[in-house]
């Protein structure tokens, strides 16, 4: 006898087809859901920064690679970080490409060091690379300011690096100052979330030495001082941020002293 219309035979799925479809689009719209989150929800921010991170590893060495590289201040840093390293420590008599030197001790100090790995600044390919490190070092401290926070929706991210040539170009095609300051800046910010002040205070201050622009951010430097220890308790820190430009500047002084003398005799 055969079974009766509309009684499912025994181990027939409901549904059928349906059930089937049903499932399908449920199981579709849970992704969708999920990967909205990801790029929405700050607490992805992590995934998402480390993603970014290493698809950045492979931007940079394309564009390195790919893209012609522009001289623009990167010769006139390497002139004038010779001339310090030659024994001429007067800025007025400190002169590259573009002019006289106009950046502070940090930036001779720190492009000495470039100036000998990169051969006298004559490997141009080897600092680019330098400063891809510098790039993706820079990514790291920002995206962990935001992990921190908790801010920020993470898809924003995107346009921050991976979409930004002007990034790319200022890091990997024009090697500025620029990327030194503000990776050590960002350093100090890491730091003083925190809570470690006085070496925030410190690498603040390192970051001034490198390009002055970076002094745009001390009003909120101190506000935030005053808010977190109050008047008395903030002048140690000042004094963090002042004596590293104080004891560059008496070392300079004090080399050009010794050349003097040395002259005179």
């Amino acid at each position: 006898m055969s079974p009766a219309i509309g009684v499912r035979r025994k181990g027939a799925p409901p549904g059928g087809t349906a059930g089937a479809r049903s499932s399908l689009t449920e199981t579709l719209r849970r992704g969708r859901d999920n990967y909205v989150q990801i790029l929405t929800d700050p607490r992805y921010t992590a995934l998402l920064g480390v993603c970014l991170c290493l698809l950045e590893l492979g931007v940079t060495h394309w564009v390195i690679q790919r893209v012609p590289y522009t001289e623009i201040d990167w010769k006139a840093y390497m002139d004038e970080v010779e001339g310090v390293l030659n024994g001429t420590y007067d800025y007025t008599k400190l002169q590259g490409e573009t002019g006289p030197l106009v950046y502070p001790a940090g930036l001779v100090y720190i492009f000495s060091a470039l100036y000998y790995i990169t051969e006298q600044g004559s490997n141009i390919r080897l600092a680019q690379y330098i400063f891809a490190v510098l790039y993706i070092l820079t990514l790291f401290l920002v995206f962990r300011i935001y992990i921190v926070t908790k801010k920020v929706p993470p898809y924003v991210f995107f346009f921050m690096c991976c979409a930004s040539y002007r990034v790319h170009s200022i890091f990997l095609l024009r090697l500025f100052n620029d990327p030194v300051a503000m990776v050590i800046l960002f350093l100090s910010i890491n730091l003083i979330l925190q809570d470690r002040w006085s070496w925030g205070c410190f690498f603040y201050s390192l970051a001034v030495s490198v390009k002055m622009n970076i002094l745009l951010l001390a009003p909120g430097l101190l506000y935030l001082l005053l808010c977190r220890f109050g008047l008395l308790r903030t002048i140690p820190k000042l004094f963090i941020c002042a004596v590293l430009q104080v004891r560059g500047y008496r070392l300079e002084a004090i080399k050009a002293e010794h050349k003097h003398e040395s002259h005179g005799n």
